[in-house]
């Protein structure tokens, strides 16, 4: 019984494959028919990897089946491969899909890089091929098919829908979201039409690619996590090896997410994104890329779009469900939102490697200042600098710190910087510097525009240093320390026992102090928290019940790369999930306000 259900289901990879690859009957498709698995799309991406040109040129694929060209396609004995080519074919592959999971982000891109008008074109193109080569899908289902079963009503036959279905819900799919993204005014129309596609990359890739699909998704998407350390003169020579730890890790990950090829423990792996960091990095994350597309930006939507997929490819009345749940995933509200935070976010320009030098540092706490006091007469109400704009231990210098309450009696101030917490140091969050504190509930309800005189902040007491935030408004400042540090930029993972050894090995400490708790206050009668650069991608400030996230940034540390790309497309998804709008101050890279709507902001 069970010889026969395998030899049932290696019949349907088959058929599969010859509908849309059918050129003539070769050993090579046998044994495709026999190596890969129950999965009609698994052996559909691996024929596509074998045999790109035919997706690329569909008119070849039709005169192929018609007879008219000949072809040669590699047999058994042409394949044998030595352990080594072996392992060389399988990174190549898993290149090639690795690269394509990342074609939302890719598209995103290009989009911020382009100018509009050859962007404008390039949509047109990609959405040209696309139809293109749906139509040429769907004319090759009915050239194929036996022209006696054409002549008999057999539309309505179950065999025929089967065969019908695949082709017609990729139209169907194309349609819709070329429909909505007209209805939301979404020029990311090649982020809409990837997205689907990265999500059957990973639902179907075959399970002998897992690790090196794992792998250059790790190194095309977060290479740039080793950049920092260029500005770290006893590491500088690691970088090469840390981009490949990093893609190690990640295809370790996959090797095990990835492991079986059954299509609903590939569903509920992709859930598992959503909990699964590694060294609580959470950038990993499918439904990421669905943030500048015409779906919703939720795991719902991401499991309704795994799930058509997994009803499709099933050869019952199920496959009605496919499409219903594509409809589904969508997003249906048209309604644009508009910030009501009155707020100047300043952008500034400071390359890492200058930022720190004292040579430097009176010109960059001058600009600092004259941009607070442009504000001022601008008439701002609030003035947003980014994360370690004051490139000093802001609560050991007296004179600025006077400077910064004296400015907040004219407009709140929210700057980054770093705070020293010891015996010694300025205690400057309160009104007569004094140690003092506040209980935890008082703690939470903070109203910046009416603060009490006796108001005072409780920052984290621990000895140390932290990359932190000072907001000062009516002469009075609360701090906000970094909650959620960066992994291998600002602590190290296993930090308890790692550090200690670091510290032996160089010679100084690794990193910053973690905070206890997100800061959020009101102001302008609205809700507002705080986000240090990397709080912003995870979804602590959100979960506060704020609408307006100050988030602040310096990007300088991985430029040039596509890290702060990255870092707005998290933004986004967070900022559309929670329907928040984020003021994102940045340094060296554009600043902005990332509002819940979709497409551009």
């Amino acid at each position: 019984m069970k010889k026969n259900l395998q030899q049932h289901t290696s019949n349907k990879i088959y058929n599969f494959l010859k509908l849309f690859f059918t050129t003539c009957k070769t050993e090579h498709f046998s044994i495709l028919r026999h190596a890969t698995t129950y999965l009609h799309i698994t052996s559909l991406l691996q024929a596509l990897f074998c045999y790109p040109f035919y997706i690329f040129h569909p008119r070849l694929l039709f005169k192929i089946m018609q007879g008219h060209t000949k072809q040669m396609l590699p047999t058994q004995s042409t394949k044998k491969y030595t352990k080594l080519k072996a392992t060389l074919h399988k990174a190549l592959i898993g290149m090639f899909f690795g690269f394509l999971f990342w074609l939302p982000f890719w598209w995103f891109i290009l989009e911020s890089i382009m100018p509009p008008l050859l962007y404008g074109i390039l949509c047109f193109l990609l959405m040209c091929f696309v139809l293109y080569v749906c139509a040429t899908f769907v004319c090759l289902q009915i050239e194929t098919h036996n022209k006696k079963l054409c002549k008999m009503s057999a539309y309505c036959t179950k065999r025929h829908i089967v065969d019908m279905a695949l082709p017609y819900f990729i139209v169907f799919m194309v349609l819709c979201i070329c429909i909505f993204s007209l209805l939301h005014k979404n020029i990311y129309i090649g982020v809409s039409l990837f997205y689907p596609l990265s999500i059957a990359i990973f639902l179907f890739i075959p399970r002998m690619y897992r690790f090196w699909f794992g792998f250059f998704i790790g190194v095309f998407g977060f290479y740039w996590i080793a950049l920092a350390l260029r500005f770290v003169e006893s590491l500088s020579l690691l970088t090469p090896f840390i981009i490949v730890c990093v893609g190690i890790i990640y295809g370790v990950l996959l090797w095990i997410l990835l492991y079986f090829q059954n299509l609903a423990w590939r569903i509920t792996m992709a859930a598992l994104l959503f909990i699964i960091h590694p060294f609580d990095f959470n950038w990993l994350n499918l439904a990421y890329l669905s943030s500048y597309s015409v779906f919703e930006a939720s795991l719902i939507s991401l499991l309704c779009i795994a799930f058509s997929y997994y009803f499709i490819i099933v050869k019952s009345a199920l496959q009605l469900l496919a499409p219903l749940l594509l409809l589904i995933s969508l997003e249906y509200g048209t309604t644009k939102h508009t910030p009501k935070l009155h707020a100047k976010i300043v952008e500034t320009q400071y390359p890492q490697d200058m930022r720190w030098e004292k040579v430097n540092r009176e010109s960059i706490i001058a600009n600092n200042l004259e941009a607070i006091q442009q504000a001022i007469d601008e008439g701002y109400p609030l003035v947003i600098l980014p994360e370690t704009s004051f490139p000093l231990v802001l609560n050991a210098q007296t004179e600025i710190y006077n400077t910064l309450l004296d400015l907040s009696k004219h407009i709140t101030i929210v700057v980054g910087a770093i705070r020293m917490q010891s015996i010694e140091s300025v205690n400057t969050h309160t009104k007569r510097s004094s140690l003092f504190m506040l209980d935890s509930l008082k703690q939470r309800d903070k109203h910046l525009d009416s603060i009490e005189e006796s108001y005072i902040n409780m920052p984290t007491m621990q000895n140390g240093y932290y990359n932190s935030v000072y907001i000062f408004s009516k002469g009075y400042s609360l701090i906000a320390d970094k909650n959620i540090l960066v992994p291998f930029g600002e602590t190290l993972p296993f930090n308890a026992i790692l550090s200690p050894l670091f510290k032996k090995i160089f010679g100084n400490d690794f990193g910053f102090n973690k905070g206890h708790e997100i800061i959020s206050f009101s102001t302008q009668s609205l809700h507002v928290a705080i986000a240090n650069c990397y709080e912003g991608t995870m979804t602590l400030p959100y979960t506060t019940g704020a609408k307006y996230i100050l988030m602040l940034s310096n990007n300088a540390w991985f430029y040039p790369s596509t890290q702060s790309f990255m870092q707005q497309m998290i933004i986004k998804y967070y900022a559309r999930s929670f329907q928040s709008f984020v003021y994102h101050s940045t340094n060296y890279t554009p600043t902005a306000i990332i509002t819940p709507n979709n497409g551009k902001d």
